[in-house]
């Protein structure tokens, strides 16, 4: 992979070139996941600890008591995750 610098700190970043589409569609479905997974948690506590993953099962109930401040705390690390992702999308 090529890249240049192209900013006042010298800082080297790849040209439009070296990044293909598929890393470009990884990215963004990272975004897309973190949201979700991200506000379920974050928004819904219980609810996911009741439910998540939703379609392969129950697996964070069956790992102990519910504690939201655990729950939630997840919630806002999908979301900053996410967010990095996005920041690197742009």
């Amino acid at each position: 992979m090529t890249a240049h610098t192209d900013d006042a700190l010298g800082r080297m970043r790849p040209t439009d070139a070296d990044v293909g589409w598929w890393q470009t569609a990884a990215l963004a479905a990272s975004v897309v996941i973190a949201a979700v997974v991200g506000l379920w948690s974050y928004a819904l506590p219980q609810v996911f600890f009741d439910h998540f993953p939703a379609v392969l099962g129950e697996w964070v109930s069956q790992d102990g008591p519910y504690n939201e401040h655990l729950v939630r705390d997840h919630g806002a690390m999908y979301l900053a995750l996410g967010a990095a992702s996005l920041a690197g999308l742009w």
